[in-house]
């Protein structure tokens, strides 16, 4: 990241990594052979006040597990 706010996005996913392992949602464990690991995309949202000034940054981590 390379953008003007990337102090506060990488604050944020760091604190949604946290909150994951913290909660038990998932484990990481070696994938069986033959098998593909699920895509995922990271999805990056400001939440504004009403007079147009941030409010917070929102982060969601989307797993793609249709596949």
């Amino acid at each position: 990241m390379s953008c003007l706010e990337a102090f506060y996005w990488k604050e944020t996913l760091n604190n949604k990594i946290k909150s994951i392992i913290n909660n038990h949602t998932w484990e990481l464990v070696d994938l069986p052979l033959g098998n593909k690991s699920l895509s995922y995309k990271w999805i990056l949202k400001r939440n504004m006040k009403v007079d147009g000034s941030i409010d917070r940054y929102i982060d969601t981590l989307v797993v793609k597990g249709f596949k």
